[in-house]
C-alpha cells in the first residue's frame, strides 16, 4: 500500500516530467501559439498603418520642396506648400510611435514560444524539487513554480485575453477612424501628382521643335503643381480629422499591446495576494 505522501510525490514527479516535455515542444504549445497570433495581428495592422503614415509623410515632404519662381514683383522663388510642414512633422512623429509599437508586437510574437519553454522548464524543475522534499530544495521550488506559472501560463493567457477584450473595447473607435483615414487617403490618391503625368511616356515621338517641347514641359509642370495643390488643399482642409484619426489609431495599438496587458497583470497580482 502506497502512503498518501508517496502518492503526492509521484504525482509531483509526473507533473514535473510532463512540464519538462512541454517545454521541449513549446512551439506546439496552444497558449503561446494563441498569444503569438494575437500580437501578430497587432503587428500586421500597425505595420500597414505605419506604411500609410510614411507614404503621407513622403508626399508632404516632397510637396513642401516645390518652388515657384516669379519676376512680376521681385526676383526669387517661393515654396507655397511650406504651410504643410506642421502637419508633416506631426505625421512623422506619429509614424515613429506606431513603428515602435509594431516592433514591440514583433518582439512579443517571436518571444512567446521561448518564454513559455523557460516557464514550463521552471515548472517542471519546481515540481521535481518539491517531490524530492530535500531540505536544500525547500527555498527553490516555490519561486520556480511561481515564476514558471507566470511565464508559461499566465503571460500568454493575459495577452490572449487582452487581444480578445481589446478588439471588442476598441472596435467602435477603430472602425470610425479607420474609415476617416481611408476616405481622406483615397481623395489624396485621386489627386496623385504622378497619376496622369506623362502617360505616353518616353516611347512617344520626339517633338519637331524646341518650342513644342517647351510648351509640353510647361504644361506638365503646371499639371504637377495643380495636382499637388489639390492634394495639399485636401490635407489642409481635413488636417484636424486626419491627425485626430491617426492619434486614435495609435492609441488603440498602445492600449492593446501595453495598457490592457498591464491592467490584467495588475489584476492577476491583486487576486494572488488575496489568495
Amino acid at each position: 500500500m502506497i502512503f498518501r505522501g508517496q502518492k503526492q510525490r509521484i504525482l509531483l514527479a509526473l507533473s514535473g516530467a510532463v512540464c519538462l516535455i512541454v517545454s521541449i515542444f513549446s512551439s506546439h504549445n496552444p497558449l503561446s501559439t494563441f498569444a503569438s497570433d494575437t500580437t501578430r495581428e497587432i503587428m500586421a495592422a500597425s505595420a500597414v498603418t505605419y506604411v500609410s503614415l510614411r507614404t503621407l509623410n513622403s508626399f508632404l515632404s516632397t510637396a513642401q520642396e516645390i518652388e515657384v519662381g516669379g519676376a512680376f514683383v521681385v526676383q526669387g522663388t517661393a515654396k507655397p506648400l511650406k504651410v504643410l510642414e506642421p502637419i508633416d512633422d506631426t505625421v512623422e512623429r506619429v509614424a515613429g510611435v506606431v513603428f515602435v509599437i509594431s516592433g514591440l508586437a514583433a518582439i512579443l510574437t517571436v518571444s512567446f514560444a521561448p518564454i513559455a519553454s523557460l516557464g514550463f522548464g521552471a515548472l517542471g524543475l519546481g515540481f521535481l524539487l518539491c517531490a524530492a522534499k530535500a531540505s536544500w530544495s525547500e527555498h527553490l521550488w516555490r519561486p520556480l513554480l511561481r515564476y514558471g506559472l507566470m511565464l508559461g501560463c499566465i503571460l500568454p493567457v493575459i495577452f490572449v485575453f487582452a487581444g480578445y477584450l481589446g478588439d471588442r473595447m476598441t472596435k467602435k473607435v477603430w472602425e470610425e477612424h479607420a474609415i476617416v483615414v481611408e476616405t481622406i487617403s483615397s481623395q489624396i490618391q485621386a489627386n496623385d501628382p504622378q497619376a496622369e503625368i506623362l502617360k505616353d511616356g518616353g516611347g512617344s515621338a520626339s517633338p519637331d521643335t524646341w518650342g513644342t517641347l517647351l510648351l509640353e514641359r510647361t504644361r506638365e509642370t503646371f499639371e504637377v503643381l495643380s495636382n499637388y495643390g489639390s492634394a495639399a488643399g485636401i490635407i489642409l482642409n481635413e488636417s484636424d480629422r486626419l491627425i485626430e484619426s491617426f492619434f486614435n489609431i495609435m492609441a488603440v495599438f498602445f492600449f492593446k499591446i501595453v495598457i490592457l496587458p498591464l491592467l490584467l497583470y495588475g489584476a492577476y497580482l491583486a487576486i494572488m495576494r488575496k489568495l
